[in-house]
C-alpha cells in the first residue's frame, strides 16, 4: 500500500511529464546530459526557440527583432533551465541577461522602449511600499532596463532595512556586475 501512495505522489509531483505541478517547484523537462545525469526543469520548447529566434535575428544584423523577442521572455518562465551552446545548463534568466547585454545600441534602445515603463513601475510601487516580492522577481527579469540598476539598489536598500543581508549584499552584487558590463 505504501508503494501505491509514493507512485500516486510522484506522479502528481510530476504530473507525468517530469515537472512539478502548479505552485512550486521545478517545471520542464528532464533530460540526461552528456554525462548521463538527469538534468530537472529544462525548457526545450517555446523559451528555446524563443532564444534561437533572437540569436538568428541578431546573426541577420535585425536587432530589433531580436530586442522584441528578448523582451517578450522577460514574461516568461526564467527559472528553467536551458542547454547553451557550450554544452552547459543555464538559467533561462541568466540566457537572456548575456543576450540583452550583447546587443548593439540600437537594440537596446527598442528593448528599454518595450519594458521600461514595466521597470518603472516596478520601481515606484517598491519605493512606495517597500515591498520587495515584485521588485526582487522583476530586477530578475528586467536588469537591462534603464532602472535595472537603481531597482537593485533600491531592492538592496529594502533587503539591508529587514536585516536581510545576504539579500542585501546579493541585490549590491548584481547592481555592480550590471554597472560594470555597461561600462564596457
Amino acid at each position: 500500500m505504501r508503494i501505491v501512495r509514493v507512485i500516486a505522489l510522484a506522479a502528481a509531483l510530476t504530473g507525468g511529464g517530469g515537472a512539478f505541478g502548479e505552485g512550486g517547484g521545478v517545471r520542464g523537462t528532464s533530460v540526461a546530459a552528456a554525462n548521463g545525469v538527469v538534468v530537472h526543469g529544462v525548457d526545450t520548447e517555446q523559451g528555446v526557440a524563443r532564444l534561437r529566434s533572437a540569436d538568428d535575428r541578431l546573426a541577420r544584423g535585425d536587432a530589433a527583432g531580436a530586442a522584441k523577442d528578448l523582451a517578450d521572455l522577460a514574461s516568461a518562465d526564467l527559472s528553467r533551465l536551458v542547454l547553451d551552446s557550450e554544452g552547459a545548463y543555464l538559467r533561462m534568466s541568466e540566457c537572456v541577461s548575456q543576450r540583452v547585454a550583447a546587443l548593439p545600441p540600437e537594440g537596446l534602445a527598442v528593448y528599454r522602449r518595450l519594458l521600461d515603463a514595466r521597470a518603472d513601475a516596478a520601481l515606484d510601487a517598491a519605493a512606495k511600499s517597500g515591498d520587495t516580492t515584485v521588485l526582487a522577481r522583476e530586477c530578475v527579469r528586467l536588469p537591462h532596463a534603464s532602472a535595472g540598476f537603481r531597482m537593485h539598489v533600491l531592492l538592496a536598500d529594502l533587503r539591508l532595512a529587514r536585516g536581510d543581508l545576504d539579500g542585501a549584499a546579493r541585490a549590491l552584487e548584481d547592481a555592480l556586475r550590471l554597472r560594470s558590463a555597461a561600462e564596457d
